[in-house]
This record gives C-alpha cells, structure tokens and sequence, in this order.
C-alpha cells in the first residue's frame, strides 16, 4: 500500500534514494522518476492535487549559488502549496546534484577508484559529481 510518493528527476536518483533509504522507511513510498526537473515538479503537483498522499520532492540544484538555491525552492514550495490543499509535502534541493552524496569522503573514492586526485579534481567533482562519477566509473556502472 502506497502512503506517499518520492518523486525525482531520474531513474539514477530513485535508484540512489532506494539503496540510501532503510527499507522499513521506504516499503511503503513508492518511487517515481520524473525524467526532468519540470516533469518531476508538474507529477509532485498533481499527485498532492488527486492522490491526496503525501508528496517528497528530490530536486537537484545544478548550482551552489546559495540565492539561486533559495528562489527555487521557495517557487516550487508555492507551486505544490497551491495544490496540496493541506496534504504534506517536502522539496529536497540536493545541492549541487544528488550523486554528491557519493563524495563525501575523498579517501573512500580514491581507495575504490585507486587513484588520487589532486585539489583542483576534487573541488570540480565537488561542482558537477555526476560528471565526475561518470568519468571515473562510466556510464554504465552500478550504483
């Protein structure tokens, strides 16, 4: 039985948010990936509009720009406000995208990937971490 919806913008993220999440959390979530940032705002909506179930939203920044960050999340906030009639919901702005959770720990990624990487690598994965996991493991490598 599903009692709330996780909406991304990709398959990678529901993918990630399903691995991260304990399962006695997420059994009852069903996960949708939105295949876009606006189609994943447009879905949360009116989910909250004729669902009338709670809604998280898991949106990717593309940027680190602190105002930029802030006027989305207020606009989309307004937007699903609009439409939730008092049902719950949540933005997430994983900043500056979702894979960042990935690079938390430098030593950890240069043990897996077996290589170091010097300061100015790790600020730009820092920046774009899905780029920069893409460059090191591929395209086609398994979360």
């Amino acid at each position: 039985m599903t009692l709330a919806y996780m909406i991304t913008e990709g398959y990678t993220d529901v993918e990630i948010l399903q691995r991260l999440l304990p399962k006695n959390l997420s059994q009852d979530i069903q996960f949708i990936a939105g295949e876009g940032s606006y189609r994943a705002r447009s879905l949360a909506s009116s989910l909250l509009a004729t669902r009338k179930k709670p809604v998280a939203l898991v949106l990717d920044a593309d940027t680190d720009n602190k105002s930029q960050i802030s006027e989305k999340h207020d606009l989309i906030n307004y937007v699903l406000n609009q439409a939730s009639s008092g049902i719950p919901y949540q933005v997430f702005i994983a900043v500056p995208e979702l894979e960042i959770v990935f690079l938390q720990d430098k030593l950890l990624i240069e043990k897996i990937t077996k290589r170091q990487f010097n300061d100015l690598e790790w600020q730009l994965a820092q920046r774009t971490p899905k780029n920069f996991l893409e460059a090191v493991f591929g395209n086609n490598k398994q979360i």
